[in-house]
């Protein structure tokens, strides 16, 4: 193999193939030379991350490399394009007068292949962007069944659920779907896999793939395959609210400003009492090693009835992190306490559960 490639490029694609590498038992980077450039590949086993870079191909072959090893010398190299050529076991890194030599590791490339999948649509990158951030804060660290974001395609919208047992995240937006619209596709995808899904998302429309609980999305210049979990995901819908009258509106900023100066407080307490009446949203709560007592007030509008209940101060603060300004609030009855937005063609929804008082 030897290929001739812009430098910027290359560092830019290399950062994304690394960290999924790093997560990997094989823990390699696949370098591919062909007729239609040069690929980067990684895989963590559940995942594969391909990126396409154009590049002069002189040579075609291909390379096995350590992460670590490649973007050090990457990082290196000052000139404005690289030279990369395999030689016996090892893959040489020209740069002008620089040049590095890099253990070419003996591996299969059926590792890094990938999968095959059906159309299942297309989707903006903004909205599915949108749905991961708004849901991955309520996964669960500890419970192994919960710690993914539900995601599920039908044929006119995508849902991102997520939940840790105490609290329930929900975000749907547009999808544009193909073939069966009225079957839906249900796919769980781990932390790091969302998590790495949202720092590909720059193109305005993905196309979406499906098949056997694999999913991939394809970019301009890459291609991310999952394997989805297998566990079996609780049925979030049963706590789902039909009625989705708020019993009040808050304005999100004002009471992030208050949950915030608690939480300041609160070291050790993560309980905090909320309270409507007349009008006014009163927040009382108390914590750290003087047994400070804390108390505010936020106005409301839209109030419609009375409510008062015990939420984690935190789980209430992630939660208007990712709503709207103007936030609906109610409680469900004998249930878990509701906040949503609804901006038309999105809905967000956070629940939580209350504690006991």
């Amino acid at each position: 193999m030897k290929i001739e490639i812009q430098k910027t490029h290359l560092s830019h694609y290399l950062k994304e193939v690394v960290r999924v590498a790093r997560k990997s038992p094989l823990c390699l980077i696949c370098i591919t030379a062909d007729k239609n450039g040069c690929t980067l590949a990684s895989t963590t086993m559940d995942s594969i991350l391909t990126c396409r870079l154009q590049a002069k191909v002189l040579t075609e072959g291909v390379a096995f490399v350590l992460p670590v090893q490649i973007q050090k010398v990457i990082s290196c190299c000052e000139g404005s394009d690289v030279i990369l050529t395999t030689k016996d076991d090892q893959l040489i890194v020209v740069d002008g007068a620089f040049r590095a030599k890099i253990r070419n590791v003996d591996n299969d490339e059926a590792s890094f292949a990938g999968w095959e999948f059906d159309p299942l649509g297309l989707v903006a990158s903004a909205a599915l962007s949108k749905i991961l951030e708004h849901t991955e804060h309520a996964m669960s660290q500890l419970d192994k069944s919960l710690k993914y974001v539900l995601l599920q395609f039908s044929g006119t919208s995508v849902r991102a659920v997520s939940t840790d047992g105490h609290r329930l995240a929900l975000c749907e937006e547009d999808f544009e779907g193909v073939g069966d619209t009225d079957k839906t596709i249900d796919v769980l995808v781990d932390k790091d896999g969302a998590m790495q899904l949202r720092r590909l998302l720059k193109e305005p429309q993905l196309q979406v793939r499906y098949k056997n609980g694999k999913i991939q999305f394809i970019g301009d210049n890459w291609d991310f395959q999952i394997r989805g979990g297998t566990v079996e995901y609780p049925d979030y819908t049963r706590i789902i609210p039909t009625n989705m009258a708020p019993q009040c509106i808050i304005d999100r900023d004002e009471a992030l400003k208050a949950t915030k100066q608690f939480i300041k407080v609160q070291t050790r307490n993560t309980a905090i009492v909320i309270a409507v009446k007349n009008g006014v949203m009163h927040l009382s709560g108390g914590g750290g090693e003087d047994d400070i007592h804390l108390e505010t007030t936020l106005k409301v509008t839209k109030h419609v009835e009375e409510l008062r209940g015990v939420l984690n101060i935190r789980y209430f603060q992630d939660a208007l992190n990712v709503l709207d300004p103007k936030i609906g609030f109610f409680q469900v009855p004998s249930g878990p306490f509701c906040l949503f937005s609804q901006r038309s063609p999105s809905t967000t929804m956070q629940l939580i559960m209350p504690m006991k008082s």
